[in-house]
């Protein structure tokens, strides 16, 4: 299974709008769920930074995620372009081995 990270420090007025975006039912997890090869999204808030956060969205491999995104690439660059404004940093953490994790 693969994870991929993401950090971001959002603008404290689209902190609640975001965490519903960004969350498990949110629009990306909708987004991703087209792909069979989707497990799930974790979103994490920083316990002592409320506009920080982390997503880790799980994928059964590398292929299922590429498959999907390159298909949708299109749709994909517009959720992610009506969200920018929420942000004021975001950044790729990286593309993570999850061994020994049931999906």
């Amino acid at each position: 299974m693969r994870a991929y990270i993401w950090s971001y420090r959002v603008k404290p007025e689209c902190v609640d709008d975001f965490a519903r975006a960004y969350g498990a039912d949110g629009e990306w997890a909708k987004f991703f769920r087209r792909s069979p090869g989707y497990v799930r999204t974790d979103l994490l808030r920083d316990a002592h930074a409320p506009d920080r956060f982390i997503t880790i969205d799980y994928f059964a491999d590398n292929k299922a995620r590429s498959a999907l995104v390159d298909a949708n690439a299109e749709e994909y660059a517009a959720i992610d372009a009506r969200w920018r404004d929420a942000t004021l940093e975001e950044a790729f953490i990286g593309e993570f081995e999850v061994d020994g994790l049931q999906h």
